[in-house]
C-alpha cells in the first residue's frame, strides 16, 4: 500500500557574518534520485548526481541575502556549513511556501546536500524523517499505525510521530475560514458605519438644500425626479469612494505580495464585486433621505428660506 518512502536527513544552522548579522538556514540531507520531491527547480547550474559529495544546491533567495552581508556566492563556489566546505553546483528558484515548508522548513532558506548510506558529513546531521506517501486516501489512520509498529520493531525504543499533510490542511483550511469569517464581520462593520454615515450626509444635504427641491419642484419637477437626484447623488459619492478604494488597494497588493514573497493575482470578481456592493449601500442608505426630500411640499420649503 506504500507508492514511496524517502528519507531525509534535516539539521538547522545559524550563519554569522561580519557585520554581527545572523541567517538562520535549514540544512536538507536528501538522496539525489528523490530531489523531485522537494519541489524545487534550478535557476542556474545543475541537479545533484548520485556521484555527488561535497555538492550541493542553494536557493537564489538565500545568496541573495548573503550577498546584502558581504558574502558573495555563485555555481562553483564553495560554502562552509558546519565546518565542511560543499561545492555550489545548483541555485534553485525561489517558491512560495507550501505545505512542505512544515516538515523542511522555509524553502528560500535552504540547502540541499545528498546524502550518502553508512556517511554523515556533518555532525549531527542523521536520517530524522520519512516522507511516505501511500497508493490511496483510505484508513489512512490503519496505515500510519502498522508503519510506526513496523518501524519499532526494526528499532526498539525509536519515538515515532506522524505528521499528516491531511491534518494539517484541515488545521490550517480551519484557521484560514475563521480569518475570513473575521475579515467579513469587520466588512459588515465597515460598510454599516459607511452606510450609515451616507444616510447622515444625505439627510443634511435635504435639509440644506430645501429651496432649491421647493425651486425645482415649483418649476414641474415630480416627487419622483427629486427621489431619483438625491438617490443618484448617493450611488455616486459611494462609487466615488469605491473606485479609490480599488486603485489604492492594488499598489498595497502588490508591495504586501513581494514583503512576504508571493505571486500577485489580479481577479476581476473581486474588482466587480467592490462596485455592486457600494451601489447597493448607496440605494440602502441614500433612500430614505430621498425620500423624505420627494415629499417635501414647495410651498413650504419656500416659505421656510
Amino acid at each position: 500500500n506504500i507508492k514511496f518512502i524517502i528519507p531525509i536527513a534535516s539539521k538547522h544552522v545559524t550563519f554569522r557574518f561580519p557585520n554581527e548579522t545572523k541567517e538562520s538556514v535549514s540544512i536538507v540531507g536528501i538522496k539525489s534520485k528523490d530531489k523531485q520531491f522537494l519541489n524545487i527547480h534550478l535557476a542556474s547550474g545543475r541537479d545533484l548526481v548520485p556521484t555527488d559529495q561535497k555538492q550541493c544546491l542553494i536557493s537564489e533567495h538565500l545568496i541573495e541575502q548573503l550577498r546584502k552581508n558581504g558574502v558573495y556566492l555563485k555555481v562553483g563556489s564553495e560554502i562552509n556549513v558546519d565546518n565542511e566546505f560543499f561545492e555550489i553546483v545548483g541555485v534553485t528558484k525561489t517558491q512560495q511556501e507550501s505545505f512542505q515548508a512544515y516538515f523542511l522548513g522555509n524553502p528560500n532558506k535552504q540547502i540541499v546536500i545528498p546524502i550518502i548510506e553508512d556517511s554523515n558529513f556533518l555532525n549531527n546531521l542523521k536520517i530524522d524523517r520519512l516522507m511516505v506517501e501511500f497508493n490511496s486516501h483510505s484508513n489512512i489512520e490503519t496505515k500510519v499505525s502498522i508503519l510506526k509498529k513496523q518501524l519499532k520493531d526494526y528499532i526498539p525504543g525509536l519515538n515515532v510521530s506522524v505528521q499528516n499533510l491531511n491534518d494539517i490542511y484541515s488545521t490550517s483550511q480551519g484557521i484560514t475560514n475563521s480569518f475570513n469569517l473575521f475579515l467579513l464581520m469587520i466588512g459588515v462593520i465597515s460598510l454599516l458605519v459607511g452606510g450609515i454615515g451616507i444616510m447622515n450626509i444625505m439627510y443634511i444635504a435635504v435639509v440644506e438644500r430645501k429651496k432649491e427641491i421647493g425651486l425645482r419642484s415649483a418649476l414641474g419637477a415630480l416627487p419622483k425626479n427629486i427621489l431619483f437626484l438625491f438617490l443618484s447623488e448617493s450611488l455616486i459619492i459611494c462609487l466615488i469612494g469605491s473606485f479609490i478604494g480599488i486603485i489604492l488597494s492594488l499598489p498595497f497588493t502588490m508591495i504586501f505580495c513581494q514583503l512576504v514573497h508571493q505571486k500577485f493575482y489580479l481577479f476581476l470578481e473581486p474588482i466587480f464585486v467592490g462596485l455592486i456592493i457600494p451601489i447597493c449601500v448607496g440605494l440602502f442608505f441614500g433612500v430614505f433621505p430621498a425620500w423624505k426630500a420627494s415629499k417635501i411640499s414647495p410651498i413650504r420649503a419656500l416659505n421656510e428660506t
